[in-house]
């Protein structure tokens, strides 16, 4: 099942339900537990300083394929679904992929990921309480006087001025961290995540992050 969401409001990206038939959805939970991660590390500015830091897998690029696991197959349908999407209309050759685990109380500042034509994000959690936080949120920007949308804030420092901007216009939309759904977001649509809750215990939000780098 497809669902699209948001593309129609000018929102900038599009909901992918059930993306995986099952037997290919566990492969990839399998594969996950199979990666190396890293903990520490260099700060990531916009992880909070308050906030716990990811474990984060090194990049995979969808030019090392085929790579004989689960995620294989997963990159091979996220690259499709976002060649096949109107998002991305800026050219770009190459995916690059990466797994997130985020533990309660962690959450990823807002940022555009301008350096990229587009990203998606696949959640290959098998299981995610409505209450256990890790949304993805999607501001809706206020409108210059000639109604054109300003262009987001990026970089290391912009979150401040980014909540500003949230607090005047007081809307936005989120999306549901559901298991085997897909979220394609176009270049420069500000997003950010919510806080995992204490709720989700010793459970991750697990997050197979993927960026269309553009040609050069």
């Amino acid at each position: 099942m497809t669902m699209r969401v948001g593309e129609e409001e000018g929102r900038g990206f599009e909901v992918v339900d059930d993306l995986l038939p099952p037997a290919e959805f566990a492969a990839v939970w399998h594969s996950v537990h199979q990666l190396r991660y890293e903990t520490g590390g260099a700060w990531n500015k916009l992880w909070g300083l308050a906030s716990p830091m990811p474990a984060v897998s090194a990049s995979t690029s969808s030019f090392d394929r085929p790579l004989g696991d689960g995620l294989d197959g997963l990159m091979g349908m996220m690259e499709e679904r976002m060649r096949a999407s109107s998002l991305f209309d800026r050219p770009w050759a190459e995916l690059l992929a990466l797994v997130f685990l985020q533990p309660r109380g962690s959450r990823l500042g807002a940022h555009g990921d301008s350096r990229y034509a587009g990203s998606a994000v696949f959640y290959a959690h098998p299981v995610w309480e409505p209450d256990w936080g890790g949304e993805l949120f999607f501001p809706q920007m206020p409108r210059q006087d000639d109604g054109e949308e300003p262009e987001p804030l990026d970089g290391p420092l912009a979150e401040a001025r980014q909540r500003a901007r949230e607090a005047s216009q007081g809307t936005g939309c989120f999306v549901a961290a559901r298991p085997n759904r897909l979220v394609l977001i176009r270049h420069g649509v500000w997003h950010r995540t919510q806080r995992v809750d204490p709720d989700a215990g010793a459970h991750l939000r697990c997050a197979v992050a993927a960026f269309a780098v553009p040609l050069t």
